[in-house]
């Protein structure tokens, strides 16, 4: 096989592998060093509690250390997504790949390459392989594909996987991003860029269960990064608010002026009452607004990004770069 002229970035999040990580790590070596021309294997600690990190710190060291190894430890726990982005960045890659040994095929990769180099910027490999269903997961899921609907966001599944190829190029429009990781959670919905779905079947079994909380963190994150309609919502909510209030202070007002048998300390209670709730609802109005104008100065990327460029083969300009036209010289003497 012909190796591709690339330089190939692998990202592989381990955590409390100290037994396994140096099996994991000559496999992913032994799977791609006759692939490309160059590559990088980059292993993200996630925070092991275990042995993990000296294991890992012994195979970058002496004669015997592991070629083109890159080993970056983490001071805490983050979620996987989080964890593969810490590699993605610090990645040197013309393409980058993610990886997850427990649950993913390494010996996919070859027919990952093959299936997207070079026409694809972003390819997702789905594992079509049925695990056995989380109960929760399934709830939050369900839940946040509904909310999703609503709000036109992409729909998202419980076969989604980290395991994913980047271009370089994608990777660059990413770094644009105050908060990288959240576009790169939900790169399902940007657009712009050459897409491609890898469908596999791998059978597996998940050692260690996911921990849920991270799963909810990252399912509300998701939901609220690339869509402002729940904060308009609750704009638009804090306005209703806030006219109604008015709306019944001229209610209680015309009251009190037609009507002569208005029980005693009725109009000044609720006078008070409505005032109190319209200030309150204008002023979370605005407090609202802010946080939806703060939301859009924080994380909003650059105001263009090229994600395809197309040249014309058949171009009749005459392209003259420090030319000199040696004849025009001779005729002008």
């Amino acid at each position: 096989m012909i190796p591709y002229p690339i330089f190939l970035s692998v990202v592989c999040v381990l955590r409390n592998k100290e037994k396994l990580c140096e099996e994991i790590i000559k496999n992913l070596q032994d799977q791609i060093s006759e692939l490309t021309i160059d590559y990088e294997l980059i292993i993200i600690d996630n925070s092991s509690d275990d042995k993990t990190v000296q294991v890992l710190k012994k195979l970058t060291k002496g004669p015997k250390a592991i070629e083109n190894l890159q080993v970056y430890s983490l001071t805490n726990e983050v979620s996987n997504n989080i964890a593969a982005w810490a590699g993605i960045e610090n990645s040197l890659g013309d393409y980058v790949i993610t990886i997850n040994p427990e649950i993913d095929d390494m010996n996919f990769i070859p027919e990952i390459l093959k299936q997207s180099i070079p026409n694809s910027d972003i390819t997702f490999v789905i594992n079509k392989f049925k695990k056995k269903v989380n109960l929760l997961n399934t709830f939050i899921m369900t839940i946040f594909n509904f909310l999703s609907k609503i709000l036109n966001q992409p729909k998202s599944s419980n076969k989604d996987s980290n395991y994913r190829l980047l271009s370089k190029k994608v990777v660059n429009f990413i770094l644009n991003y105050p908060r990288p990781s959240i576009i790169y959670n939900n790169l399902v919905s940007v657009t712009g860029f050459n897409k491609n779905n890898l469908f596999y079947d791998y059978e597996y079994v998940e050692k260690k269960k996911k921990n849920s909380i991270f799963r909810v963190n990252e399912t509300i994150i998701n939901l609220i990064s690339k869509n402002r309609l729940p904060i308009r919502f609750a704009s638009f909510l804090m306005f209703f608010g806030s006219l109604s209030n008015l709306l019944y202070s001229l209610y209680v007002v015309l009251i009190l002026i037609f009507k002569s048998d208005v029980a005693p300390g009725w109009v000044t209670l609720s006078l008070q009452q409505s005032g109190m709730f319209f200030l309150i609802s204008l002023v979370l109005l605005i407090i609202s607004e802010h946080i939806t104008n703060l939301s859009y100065l924080t994380n909003e990327g650059p105001l263009f990004y090229i994600g395809q460029e197309f040249t014309s083969e058949n171009i009749k300009r005459i392209k003259k770069l420090n030319v000199e036209d040696l004849n025009n010289n001779n005729i002008d003497n």
